[in-house]
């Protein structure tokens, strides 16, 4: 048998058209930009989304940083949920997403498997604020070194978290965790399946 760990994917930076729409929205360039996405309708997206906007108000005015949150929503409308968070709506383009932010925000609490958006933000590179929850089925081996902090909720000052890490490590391809690429994953399983 063959165990392959999650892959990461290849990330292209573009144009960052999100920072455009950012300003239209008010986030001046000097404020630290944490994205999180996915299906805000389900069940554990949702409750993370509810801790997000609970645990950071106030943080754009203490710390500088805006929480942008992407993802499909049947119940809400493009806008700001809190003085902190901001709600844009389905990503069409997640590359040019990860690419605007400075750092990534996974607060899952419940959930089973590996979160497909933590894979999405090591991909990119981007410094991690995550809850232990968010970074279950990933090997401990491959986040060493990697800009991460963990934050438990609810308690943990997320916006100071993220004001934190950006202060050490900020944007796009900032960090680099130790997990194969899909390539390399294609090629230890032919590997594999040849020797059989």
């Amino acid at each position: 048998h063959l165990v392959l760990p999650p892959g990461l994917r290849e990330v292209r930076c573009g144009s960052r058209n999100l920072r455009g729409r950012l300003r239209a929205w008010g986030v001046s360039e000097g404020e630290v930009v944490a994205v999180t996405h996915g299906s805000l309708d389900y069940g554990p997206n949702a409750e993370a989304l509810e801790l997000l906007v609970s645990s950071t108000r106030g943080a754009r005015r203490k710390y500088g940083a805006v929480f942008v949150v992407a993802g499909a929503s049947r119940r809400l409308r493009p806008g700001w949920l809190s003085d902190s968070a901001l709600y844009v709506g389905f990503a069409e383009d997640l590359d040019d997403l990860l690419c605007s932010a400075d750092v990534a925000v996974s607060l899952n609490v419940s959930g089973t498997g590996v979160h497909m958006k933590v894979l999405d933000y090591l991909s990119a590179g981007l410094p991690l604020v995550a809850t232990p929850k968010s970074l279950e089925g990933l090997p401990p081996e491959a986040l060493r070194g990697y800009p991460l902090r963990l934050v438990r909720l609810p308690g943990d000052d997320v916006g100071r978290a993220v004001a934190e890490l950006a202060e050490l490590r900020r944007g796009p391809f900032s960090g680099k965790a130790g997990l194969p690429t899909w390539d390399e994953q294609a090629e230890r399983l032919v590997e594999f399946l040849s020797s059989v």
